[in-house]
This record gives C-alpha cells, structure tokens and sequence, in this order.
C-alpha cells in the first residue's frame, strides 16, 4: 500500500503514559471523583433516559443486536438543522460538511458513522504481561473485514485515506504487525495505525476506533477518560467506524448515549455481520 504510516512516539514512553492514564482513571474512580473531562460526553446528543446502566448492560446489548438484525439496510440521514437534538449527529456539523460522503462505485451504504458491536462474540481482552498494555485481535479481525469491504465498494477514482487509532498501544502494535500483509491487495491506498494520542491534530475520511476493553467485570480503565475520546470521534472527514463491546462499555453514561445514538439512527450493527 502507498502510504502506511505509523505513529513515531517512543514505544516505552507511549506505554508510560498509557499506564499512567489507567492508574489515574482507577484512583479517580475510587475517590468518587467525577472530573469534567471524564464524563462531558459532547460527541454525541443529549438522548431521553441514560440506558445500559449498571447490571442492566448485558441485557440493554441484546436488546440492540435484536433490533440491529431488524433494522434495514439503508443510509442514515442526519438532520442538522433545528433545535431538536436527537436529529444532530455527533459534533457540531456545519451545514458545508454536512453532505460529506464517501464515493462509492455502486452507490452503496455510506452511513457516516457506525458502531460495530463485540458483545455476545467471546471477544475477550488480553494483557501483554511485559508491557502490561490491553490488546484485542479479535477486534481486529472485525475491523479487517469492514475496512476490506469498503475499499472494495470504494470509487477507484477518489480513493478515501483511512487511519485505525486504538488508546491501547499494544492493540496498535498488533494492528501494525498484521495490516500491511492483510492489505497488500491494495498497494496504492493510504492507511495509517497509531494510537489516539500519537493520532492528535490529524484527519482522515475514514477513522476506525478499536476500543479493545471487553471483560465481564465492565473494567474500561481510561477510556473512562471521555475528553480522549471526544477529540477521536471527531477525527473523521467522512465516515467513522467504532468497534467495541456494548455489554463493557454500557455501564458508563458517555458510551451508553452513543450506542443509544447509534442504535436510534440504524447506525448499530453487530460484529457476526463481519464474521
């Protein structure tokens, strides 16, 4: 592939901060300490009823996947105009970016932001004992598909640039050891892995975000750290894919609005749709 860069971070400093981060997030939690940025949630709208919470997570994911195997097919439209905050999407569009799609060759689905759900796949984290950093190759796989079928569906005339960000730097590494042999097929496409803090400041048409964090005790660490998170969101031009599992991440109100977003707007799928 033409362009597959990687992030430049020092490898042992980027896993410094990154243990630092989790430690911080979990002391934060046990002080009861609700800082602004953990929990400002200004990604996505302010939806009626904060559902998934607490033991009612794995039952709020099923519940998704059920409606996601009735939902049709279609593009999702985006309202954003008007006072009704359900209609936004995410962010703050303006009306000349609103239109932003990706060109396909058959004119096919260009949903501008999707969530692809783990739960119920036995897609269970792992830990690098050395680095002690969270990785998820199952997760990868599922992105790997999605990614191969729409560079397939993609316009051979305007090609789209595509980064794969992860806050886990392990995850990274282990996207970065197996995406340039699983997409060789296309040599001139621009594909770019780095972590989100390495990913700062940068755009691409495509962002897909592996969140990793898939475990039955509903431990995200710092990803309860939703001020990262907002910047990611928000690094896409065109199209934004995020991979993770519903039954972890619902407990906590930023994730729990999004999946409620996504799932209101057909944007919700689950991950045996990419199996």
């Amino acid at each position: 592939m033409k362009s597959l860069s990687f992030e430049k971070r020092r490898p042992d400093r980027e896993l410094q901060f990154e243990q630092q981060d989790e430690r911080r997030v979990t002391q934060d939690g046990k002080n009861g300490r609700k800082n602004g940025h953990f929990f400002k949630a200004e990604i996505i709208p302010r939806i009626a009823g904060n559902k998934g919470q607490g033991k009612d997570a794995d039952d709020q994911s099923h519940r998704r996947q059920a409606n996601a195997r009735q939902s049709t097919q279609g593009s999702a439209k985006y309202e954003v105009s008007g006072n009704d905050e359900k209609q936004r999407p995410p962010g703050n569009a303006a009306d000349f970016v609103a239109k932003w799609t990706l060109d396909m060759a058959d004119g096919s689905d260009t949903r501008p932001i999707e969530f692809i759900d783990t739960a119920g796949c036995s897609f269970d984290e792992k830990v690098n004992p050395e680095t002690l950093s969270s990785y998820n190759p199952e997760e990868y796989f599922v992105l790997r598909q999605h990614l191969d079928n729409l560079l397939t569906l993609a316009s051979t005339e305007k090609r789209p640039s595509i980064a794969i960000i992860s806050p886990y730097r392990e995850q990274v590494q282990f996207i970065q050891d197996h995406i340039k042999k699983d997409f060789d097929h296309y040599p001139d496409d621009d594909i770019s892995v780095d972590t989100i803090d390495s990913f700062q400041g940068q755009e691409r048409d495509v962002v897909y975000i592996s969140l990793v964090r898939s475990n039955s005790e509903g431990e995200i660490g710092f990803l309860k750290d939703t001020r990262r998170m907002n910047v990611a969101m928000t690094r896409a031009k065109k199209k934004l894919v995020v991979i993770g599992d519903s039954a972890t991440l619902g407990s906590f109100k930023f994730y729990s609005r999004f999946l409620d977003y996504c799932e209101l707007h057909g944007c919700y799928a689950t991950a045996w749709e990419w199996m």
